[in-house]
């Protein structure tokens, strides 16, 4: 099951560039629960090596996890600055639109490099 699981976030994460928030939010809950399941079930493994595999998994889940969460909090940050800004009072309005511009302007910045950050993760996955 692990092994579908990961093929299948392998294969969905070929196409981050195209994704909707959405869709990358629901590839971040797959990647969430794959890192989960592998870290409860790492005492299982009695080896050394197969320790250090699951560690290894478990380091690219959590990046990956990581990257995408940032890029799911930029999305939420947008959709709470509209909100803020359109039930601020007139006077406000612009102060805040500005403020808000500014802050969302350095998310911006780090898009694409998050971006590239779960691309890597994506494809340092191991294919099964």
């Amino acid at each position: 099951m692990l092994h579908r699981r990961i093929r299948k976030v392998r294969k969905n994460g070929r196409d981050l560039d195209e994704m909707s928030p959405l869709a990358r939010h629901r590839l971040r809950i797959r990647v969430k629960k794959i890192r989960y399941a592998v870290e409860f079930f790492e005492t299982l493994f009695p080896s050394k090596r197969e320790k250090k595999q699951l560690a290894r998994l478990s380091g690219h889940l959590k990046k990956l996890q990581d990257a995408l969460g940032a890029l799911n909090d930029f999305v939420a940050h947008r959709e709470m600055v509209v909100d803020a800004v359109l039930k601020a009072s007139r006077q406000h309005r612009c102060t805040l639109a500005f403020a808000f511009g500014v802050v969302l302007g350095r998310e911006d910045q780090a898009v694409r490099p998050l971006m590239k950050v779960a691309a890597k993760e994506v494809r340092a996955l191991p294919a099964f």
